[in-house]
């Protein structure tokens, strides 16, 4: 589906609400089923579909629909994407909806409490609104264009302003995945996760990259480094990065493809940006 709408005429206050919203709807449906017995099915090597994927996205559809459903949709359980080398190839629509109803289904299908609803919203090829929300931990980060990026809690306490972090080498915390999709890489990527011991504190896997990025916009990780990640897993979370200072682009420092071609390498600021770009070369 390709977008009819005027990108001028976006209320993108109103847009982040409505999104906050479907957030919630979905985000509560997790957190009732979380921990019970699940319908879980392959679609690849390693790459599992829960049937509250499927559930949450078509909640958020509707959500996103009613508030204009002329803009497109892009879901993780609606889309297709190929693989060339180390990079995804995936056509974006310069505006649409990108939407990751569980991300970190395999922690979720596990009782394992790692896991987001991701809603980014592309206005005219350049990133807009953000929203991921922590069903079980009840955090919500938000961010607009140009606006901030914020965190909210379930417990009603006041919106805090994100603010990415850096404390310096080896006080500083690197986080990453590896590539198990695609095993012929792990054995290059555990190079750099052995190089990065040289800058960094530790090393954090934790299996959704939507919070990995919160985790960079709030102070949490100092760096975030990923291959094979798709828009859903990252569109949301790349906003509230560069929202809250940070820096975010592909491998050779790109500062657009990486929303595309799944190379990801986000960090708290320039600085720490130069030691991460160094590591993948």
């Amino acid at each position: 589906m390709t977008s009819n709408i005027d990108p001028k005429t976006i209320d993108l206050r109103h847009a982040r609400e409505v999104a906050i919203d479907a957030s919630g709807r979905a985000s509560d449906l997790l957190r009732r089923r979380f921990g019970t017995p699940m319908e879980v099915s392959s679609k690849g090597h390693a790459d599992f579909v829960t049937e509250l994927d499927e559930q949450c996205e078509e909640i958020i559809r509707e959500v996103l629909n009613d508030f204009d459903d002329s803009i497109a949709f892009m879901g993780e359980e609606t889309s297709k994407f190929e693989t060339e080398g180390n990079k995804v190839q995936i056509h974006v629509p310069s505006t649409c909806w990108i939407v990751d109803p569980l991300d970190g289904t395999s922690n979720y299908s596990h009782s394992f409490n790692a896991f987001a609803v991701s809603i980014g919203l592309l206005v005219d090829d350049e990133l807009a609104v953000g929203v991921v929300q922590a069903p079980i931990t009840g955090e919500l980060l938000h961010a607009t264009k140009n606006q901030g990026a914020f965190r909210e809690h379930l417990t009603g306490a006041e919106p805090a302003k994100l603010s990415t972090v850096d404390g310096g080498n080896h006080f500083n915390i690197f986080s990453t995945s590896v590539p198990f999709r695609q095993p012929e890489y792990i054995a290059e990527h555990m190079e750099l996760i052995s190089k990065a011991f040289n800058y960094f504190e530790d090393i954090r896997r934790v299996g959704s990259a939507a919070l990995d990025l919160s985790w960079v916009a709030g102070g949490s990780w100092a760096a975030f480094v990923e291959l094979f990640l798709k828009p859903w897993d990252i569109a949301a979370g790349g906003l509230l990065v560069t929202e809250a200072g940070g820096v975010i682009t592909d491998f050779t420092g790109n500062e657009k493809d990486w929303l595309t071609n799944g190379q990801v390498a986000a960090s708290a600021n320039a600085r720490v940006h130069e030691i991460v770009l160094s590591l993948i070369e």
